[in-house]
């Protein structure tokens, strides 16, 4: 997905709208590779240490919200980026930096709708 086809892409810059927004490689079934191209304004400016995020899978919304509110729990002096919620690209995802300055995605794909 690039940043110009984000329902959002009028607040990117028309530079990046060819960028990639997220891209993803699947190594096995339980881990991926993914990445984003940073642009300025669109999260926290990018500085060595913050250009990788740990992204969980979680089978289900219940399960994302009990493993992000465990993560909130000891992540005293962290901060909720992102709380989770149903996104455009089809999934409930939220993101949240612990106490160490480590982010964390929180990913579940939703089941596409059946029927008509």
């Amino acid at each position: 997905m690039r940043w110009g086809q984000a329902p959002f892409a009028d607040k990117v810059p028309a530079d990046y709208h060819q960028r990639i927004m997220h891209i993803s490689l699947p190594l096995v079934p339980v881990a991926m590779l993914a990445a984003t191209d940073a642009v300025p304004g669109m999260g926290p400016p990018l500085t060595a240490g913050n250009s990788v995020s740990i992204c969980i899978e979680p089978t289900s919304t219940a399960e994302a919200d009990r493993m992000f509110a465990a993560l909130a729990a000891l992540a005293a002096g962290g901060a909720v980026v992102m709380p989770l919620q149903n996104t455009f690209w089809g999934a409930y995802y939220g993101q949240c930096t612990d106490r160490f300055g480590v982010q964390w995605m929180f990913n579940y794909t939703l089941p596409k709708p059946t029927g008509g």
